[in-house]
């Protein structure tokens, strides 16, 4: 049975148990080979299987001798009884032991025989070179006598001598084999250890006689003096380059000594030193590194003492922590101001070293901390928050707890800038918005810019708005100043609705445009007209509309192409206007011509019919404008005045009919309300033509005529010579009217101073012949209705007489010719008309 763990304890869980009874089983135990793992005690042996008592096996902890010793050791401490005075007589007694006899070949021998005769083999066998067969056959052997008392000690000694040999001999050709299985494999297989080697170099005599021994002698040799110089190096201070070379070396061999172990070791500490120095150099981040590992490191080095490149930066990384550590101690000694607090935070800012005190310090300002904690959270982002009202709020609130610090604070007025920027912020997104004025926004943009927070997201894109604003200002300027093109101008209109401002100038660029197209719309007309490719229009163009247009277009802010045709235009027609107010002066200054006469009669007709050519010449280049001129007008009156005075004038040398004196009247009196007013030409042509109207009417009135008399005949011829103008073949007419009228008041008069018998109605129709064929005078008549009243007033109490009258004059009319019948019932139905 395998030792015992716990030899103290009886009975534990590691001792195997009987399947039958269930005893632990301490000291023996039967097995069989069927079913290893099944145990049974001595007294349930025949229960354990059915196999052969052959195939058994007897397990045992302790020889005889053993538990003789356990006897004795268990004597000392308990009292005797007669049941352990018979117990302790039947293990000691081995007597038994040395008759039993055992069958061998060729007869019996006692257990002592034979355990003789296999101690006399066991010499010889170690005397002779070491072969493992013939040990393992001697110590299979010598199985049957162990079990024994202490008779069997020799065999036990001999035993126990064979099987160190036997370890030691395996042990000298496991080296070997290994080394040579490491000289022939390189480096895959195992190494020898020194330390094993030394031991069975160690063995002096040697156990057995192992001719491989001598050979591991030698590669022990050599491993001693590798590790003599391992020693040696690990006692100075050398390289990791030097460490590694003779790790290198050692390697190199097949013997594995602890002192290579070491030097590993070694080499690996200085490797992991360096791994973790260097972590500690190249960690950057503040307080990233433990001042307490520095000191590690510090220590481990000196413990090392191996050279190290990073050595020197470790113990000066190390120096400064200690500075550090040495002003923090002295900051926390004195009172502590908040500004020295910040300058040395500031200082050891980025350190990488954790110094205790230096947290100490900042725990201590732990309420000032929180506060600028506080103010540095709301700094965060705050120029990309949206909610600058609620940012403006925390600021006031971090004002009004920054003042109730005990200890004060430098950022306190930092909160106070902090607030105005939020505020202007604030202002600024409302701005973002909704529009807002450019003056606001340039007001905005300069406080931003005294703040410092010009360069924000928000401000930029602000700042952007209004450089596009006075961008877009500085264009509608140059626009508006420089009469740019329409389509400048609708290239602002539509970047000003991409723009979140409100623009000073888009009024004025819209009004500006709006104006241009309405001008534009109100000139299309005037451009149609001044095309040569469009038909001209037959509705006259208002001169005074053009005018204005451009006049208008002088005011207007966008250059156009038509502003030149329509000055174009403008000229043209001013051009010809100012002709044809040239000409309306001439005109008018020949109107004022207050000579007339015989003379200078010739020379105005010629210069009125010269004028009246001028005129119409005048008109229709006027008219082909396509305007309606008001001079134009005047130039139509000044052509009629002159038409109308120029027919005035040639009555001068013929005799018009009252008609044609009556239509110039008439015409007159419409031409009196017209431009030029009265003019002396004008004024005394009218006045000579109603004189001429008056002469005409007595000189040859119509049938409705009123009756003139010779006074009013003289009175007309007298008034000729009033008149400024003189129509000498009508004054000749009146001139003769008058006389004929008075030889034939002449007959008249003789006629009633004739007695009433002498009177005849031949008579009286010869006087009217006279009347009507001598001038046809119309104030004759009115002395025949004199005549013939008195006639009637003659005979108007008389009725045969009226008969008579009246046959008479039937008669006579019949007698008469057809012509002159004719002409008495004109005369008769005039006097009868007359007298009615």
């Amino acid at each position: 049975m395998s030792p015992r763990k716990c030899p103290e304890y009886v009975g534990t869980e590691e001792d195997p148990t009987c399947i039958i009874c269930q005893q632990y089983l301490y000291l023996s135990s039967i097995v069989c080979r069927c079913r290893p793992s099944a145990f049974v005690c001595l007294e349930h042996w025949e229960h354990l299987c059915e196999c052969k008592p052959s195939k058994l096996r007897l397990l045992y902890r302790h020889t005889l001798a053993e538990l003789l010793d356990l006897v004795s050791m268990v004597d000392k401490y308990c009292y005797e009884t007669p049941q352990d005075n018979s117990l302790q007589k039947q293990i000691s007694c081995p007597k038994e032991l040395y008759t039993y006899r055992k069958k061998v070949k060729g007869g019996h021998a006692t257990l002592a025989q034979l355990a003789e005769k296999w101690l006399s083999r066991s010499r010889k066998i170690i005397e002779h070179a070491f072969s493992s067969d013939d040990y393992t056959i001697q110590l299979e052997e010598a199985e049957q006598f162990l079990w024994a008392g202490s008779e069997m000690d020799p065999v036990r000694h001999v035993v126990k001598n064979l099987t160190e040999a036997k370890k030691w001999a395996a042990g000298i050709r496991n080296c070997i084999s290994k080394v040579e299985n490491w000289s022939c494999n390189s480096c895959d297989s195992e190494k020898v250890s020194l330390e094993y080697v030394n031991e069975l170099l160690m063995w002096d005599p040697v156990p057995c006689n192992e001719p491989l021994h001598l050979k591991l002698k030698n590669h022990a040799e050599e491993a001693r003096k590798l590790v003599q110089a391992i020693d040696g190096a690990l006692l100075t201070c050398p390289s990791v380059s030097e460490l590694e070379l003779l790790y290198t070396k050692a390697c190199g061999l097949p013997i594995y000594a602890s002192e290579i172990g070491k030097l590993l070791q070694k080499i690996s500490s200085a490797k992991v030193w360096i791994e973790s120095a260097k972590e500690c150099i190249l960690d950057k981040r503040p307080g990233g590194v433990e001042l307490d590992a520095l000191y590690k490191l510090n220590l481990e080095i000196m413990e090392l003492q191996v050279q190290l490149p990073e050595t020197e930066m470790i113990l000066d990384l190390l120096r400064q922590a200690e500075s550090c550590r040495a002003r923090c101690n002295e900051m926390l000694s004195v009172s502590i101001n908040l500004k020295d607090v910040e300058l040395l935070l500031l200082e050891l800012d980025g350190f990488t070293v954790n110094i205790p005190e230096l947290k100490l310090l900042k725990q201590y300002h732990n309420d000032t901390l929180s506060w600028i904690s506080r103010f540095n959270n709301i700094l965060v982002n705050v120029h990309e928050r949206e909610d600058q009202e609620n940012v403006v709020d925390e600021l006031s609130c971090l004002i009004k707890d920054g003042t109730s610090l005990r200890i004060a604070v430098d950022e306190l007025p930092l909160v106070e800038i902090e607030l105005k920027k939020a505020s202007c912020r604030e202002k600024a997104q409302k701005a973002r918005g909704v529009k807002t004025s450019l003056d606001f926004i340039q007001q905005l943009i300069a406080e931003a810019v005294i703040l410092q927070i010009d360069g924000e997201k928000l401000f930029v894109d602000i700042t952007g708005m209004l450089k596009t604003a006075i961008d877009w200002e500085e264009r509608a300027s140059n626009a508006l100043a420089c009469e740019a093109q329409m389509f400048d101008f609708e290239d602002l209109m539509r970047m000003s609705e991409t723009i979140g401002v409100f623009l000073p100038s888009l009024d004025a660029v819209k009004d500006a445009v709006s104006v241009a197209k309405s001008w534009l719309k109100n000139s299309k007309p005037f451009i149609i007209s001044a095309s040569s490719i469009m038909p001209a229009s037959s509705v006259q163009l208002e001169f005074e509309a053009l005018k204005e247009l451009v006049s208008q277009s002088k005011l207007l802010r966008i250059s156009f192409e038509e502003r030149q045709i329509l000055e174009k235009v403008l000229k043209n027609c001013e051009e010809w206007e100012q002709n044809a107010c040239s000409l309306l002066q001439e005109a008018k200054y020949l109107l004022d011509t207050g000579n007339v006469n015989d003379a200078t009669n010739i020379c105005l007709i010629s210069e009125i019919e010269s004028m009246l050519t001028r005129l119409q010449s005048t008109m229709r280049s006027g008219l082909s404008l396509g305007f309606n001129f008001r001079v134009i007008l005047e130039l139509q009156n000044a052509y009629a005045k002159l038409q109308w005075c120029n027919k005035v004038l040639s009555f001068c040398s013929t005799a018009p009919t009252l008609e044609d004196v009556e239509t110039l009247m008439e015409t007159a009196e419409h031409l009196s309300s017209t431009t030029f007013g009265c003019p002396l030409l004008w004024s005394s042509l009218v006045k000579g033509v109603k004189w001429l109207k008056r002469a005409l009417g007595l000189v040859c009135p119509p049938c409705s005529f009123r009756i003139s008399t010779l006074s009013e005949a003289e009175e007309v011829l007298a008034e000729s010579k009033n008149i400024e103008i003189s129509f000498q073949v009508v004054i000749c007419q009146l001139q003769n009217a008058i006389q004929e009228h008075k030889l034939w008041q002449n007959q008249v008069d003789q006629f009633f101073s004739m007695k009433f018998e002498e009177r005849s109605w031949s008579q009286i129709l010869h006087i009217k012949d006279l009347s009507q064929y001598e001038g046809q005078s119309n104030f004759r008549t009115k002395i025949l209705q004199e005549m013939w009243d008195s006639n009637l007033l003659i005979l108007k109490d008389d009725i045969s007489i009226k008969f008579h009258m009246c046959t008479e004059s039937y008669l006579y009319i019949q007698t008469l010719p057809l012509s002159k019948i004719q002409l008495f019932i004109f005369y008769f139905s005039v006097i009868r008309d007359s007298h009615k």
